[in-house]
């Protein structure tokens, strides 16, 4: 009898929050990369600077564990990017020609609306990135 492929469980894919998406996503760029080093387990975890169990929950797909912010770290010391994009709501018809609140920028209004979390070019192998 043939071996089943190695390949993540959808354990944790019943809730689509956003953020679990998010979690979702990043999780499985990560093990996409985790598999194309082709190392033993402890070796790739300890390149991400996890513990093996903590990877080999990754890859089980048991992302309940994982933090966002953990993910995105995790992916920057693999070398892969992480955007985040926000996006205004289309407006409502009755909210259209309303003023803004004083205390809140539209999207289109801030200098930026892409926020880059991890500039991979500039970090070395191993290096969590400092979000500040």
């Amino acid at each position: 009898m043939e071996k089943a492929k190695q390949g993540r469980k959808p354990s944790d894919r019943g809730s689509h929050t956003p953020s679990t998406r998010a979690r979702q996503a990043i999780a499985d760029a990560l093990c996409s990369e985790v598999y194309r080093w082709r190392q033993p387990q402890a070796k790739a975890a300890a390149r991400l600077g996890i513990h093996r169990s903590n990877l080999n929950r990754l890859l089980q797909g048991k992302l309940s564990r994982f933090a966002l912010g953990n993910l995105i770290d995790m992916a920057a010391v693999a070398g892969i990017e992480v955007e985040l994009v926000i996006r205004d709501p289309a407006p409502e018809p009755a909210a259209v020609g309303m003023p803004a609140l004083p205390h809140c920028r539209s999207v289109d209004q801030s200098p930026r609306n892409r926020l880059n979390l991890a500039r991979v070019d500039s970090l070395p192998v191993g290096t969590v990135p400092q979000h500040g």
